[in-house]
This record gives C-alpha cells, sequence and structure tokens, in this order.
C-alpha cells in the first residue's frame, strides 16, 4: 500500500467519524477527496482537498470542516503535523 493510499484512507476514515459523530451528513460523497503531493515542497508532505471537496454537500463551512478533521488526523501517530492553508486544504 502506498503512503498516499494509506493517507487517503486515514481521512476517510476521519471524515466517517465526523458523520458518525453528525458533524457531517453520513451520506456525503467522499469520491471527490484526493491526497497528493504538493506542487511546492514548502506546502507540506502530503495535502488534501477534504474539506473542500465535500463542504458544500456537506453543508459546512470548509475552514470550519478542516479544523474538526484536523483534530482527527493529528490523533493519528502516523501524522506529525497537520496545517489549515486557504480555504480549507489541509
Amino acid at each position: 500500500m502506498s503512503v498516499f493510499s494509506e493517507i487517503k484512507g486515514l481521512v476517510h476514515d476521519s471524515l466517517r467519524e465526523l458523520a458518525s459523530d453528525g458533524s457531517i451528513p453520513a451520506d456525503v460523497d467522499l469520491s471527490t477527496v484526493t491526497v497528493e503531493r504538493p506542487k511546492h515542497q514548502a506546502h507540506g508532505e502530503l495535502a488534501t482537498n477534504a474539506a473542500i471537496a465535500i463542504a458544500k454537500s456537506a453543508k459546512r463551512n470548509p475552514r470550519k470542516l478542516a479544523e474538526e478533521l484536523s483534530t482527527k488526523l493529528r490523533s493519528d501517530e502516523r501524522i506529525v503535523s497537520v496545517e489549515i492553508a486557504g480555504p480549507g486544504f489541509l
């Protein structure tokens, strides 16, 4: 399994936790969520559009959703740090 697949799985699992908490609807489509290497190294090792990708269908502010998602991601031992950029990229 690649690191991208592993982290994408973690992002999806974290979003499912938010759904089970009632923070987002359980039927939110995760198919547009990506994990990729940023174009600029200064932007970190990996990035995800998760909060932006689902914000509209979840009827949530993407930045606030990114804050909740970042809390979930930080609790995983594989994640060294999480930063929110712009409207909600992590």
